[in-house]
């Protein structure tokens, strides 16, 4: 057995491991769960990977195994006005503070898509406003760590950005209740359609 890092991108470092049994090719398929809240998000988000029919990698799990570590935690999480903060970040913000901003739309874009689409309705925007808008923020903050020369931040969130609809599958596919069928319709088009296409048209994926 060998402790496996999962990768804080905020802080840029290690932070927290897991059990890993590690395979001859190294895969992460096998994991020996220790009782912590890390643990417990990496099965949470392994669950979702498992109805969803899709592997994240390494990169991308951990990315959202802490995403989901520190936003569940937030009280604010409804009342932050994504598209005030993206606007924000993109015409006044500068330096440390334009990133944080671009992140947290991101992060809280993912959040909300994965977990709670629903909320796009109550909003009265289309279901495809979390996806938008988090891709859009994730591939600035790409560009503004590219503008400052810091190539591993950049490239790390050109991945999530275009892993996106991967990750936001896999949250989808972990919650316990079913998507309403129109959320879940207009989804299909923005996620990777595997558990969304299966649980609207069980009969023709079976």
């Amino acid at each position: 057995m060998k402790a496996g890092p999962l990768y804080n991108h905020k802080k840029g470092n290690i932070m927290g491991t897991v059990t890993l049994l590690k395979k001859p090719d190294f895969s992460l398929d096998a994991v020996i769960y220790e009782p912590t809240e890390t643990a417990a998000w990496v099965q949470f988000v392994r669950a979702g990977e498992s109805r969803a029919s899709c592997t994240l990698g390494e990169e991308l799990e951990s990315f959202l195994v802490f995403t989901l570590m520190r936003f569940m935690q937030r009280t604010d999480l409804f009342s932050i006005v994504l598209a005030l903060e993206f606007l924000q970040a993109s015409t006044e913000q500068t330096g440390r503070k334009k990133g944080h901003t671009l992140g947290e739309v991101g992060d809280v874009s993912l959040i909300l898509e994965g977990l709670y689409p629903e909320r796009a309705r109550k909003l009265g925007v289309p279901a495809s406003y979390f996806p938008e808008m988090g891709r859009m923020a994730f591939g600035d903050l790409a560009d503004f760590f590219g503008r400052n020369n810091l190539r591993s931040l950049e490239v790390l969130y050109r991945n999530v950005g275009a892993g996106f609809p991967a990750m936001m599958d896999v949250l989808l596919a972990a919650r316990e209740r079913k998507l309403d069928q129109n959320i879940a319709e207009e989804l299909l088009h923005k996620a990777d359609r595997h558990y969304l296409a299966r649980m609207i048209f069980p009969s023709q994926t079976s």
